[in-house]
């Protein structure tokens, strides 16, 4: 079975902390990515934007549903999704919009660990990181497919 390492599109293009978020939709309309690394100046990685933060980044804030008790607003529910939109909505660079608790995989993982971790957790790209916490690569729905199709 083939390794993260074996199928991951090494250096991949990554951006900063300080990177705005236009040029970050814009680097992911051009290499029609579903997400960007975003590393500190020694290539660890900070995070990563998806196209789903920057849709979410759009989206109508919906307030969080609180009740009055003695002249006080108890929140009931919707406290952290409010937070979370609300962060996203008001970010202008990757460091304001990325998440910054990433699922990873290491160089040695094999194809079912990365298919599964995708999959699972239902997103499009997850990081190769050594054990330093560098970034080696990515890999992306789309590398799994290729692997799958020269196994043949």
């Amino acid at each position: 079975m083939p390794k993260a390492r074996e199928i991951m599109t090494p250096d991949p293009v990554t951006v900063t902390e300080d990177t705005g978020v236009q040029e970050v939709a814009e680097l992911l309309l051009e290499t029609q990515h579903h997400g960007v690394p975003v590393v500190d100046e020694d290539n660890r990685l900070v995070g990563l934007v998806t196209d789903s933060d920057l849709v979410d980044s759009n989206k109508r804030i919906h307030l969080p549903t609180m009740i009055t008790i003695l002249d006080t607003l108890i929140p009931i529910s919707g406290v952290k999704q409010y937070e979370e939109d609300l962060r996203k909505a008001t970010a202008t660079t990757a460091g304001d919009l990325c998440t910054r608790d990433v699922d990873y995989v290491t160089p040695e993982a094999d194809l079912s660990e990365v298919a599964t971790l995708l999959s699972e957790h239902h997103i499009h790209i997850v990081p190769v990181l050594d054990e330093d916490q560098k970034l080696l690569g990515i890999v992306t729905n789309t590398d799994i497919i290729r692997a799958l199709s020269q196994r043949g």
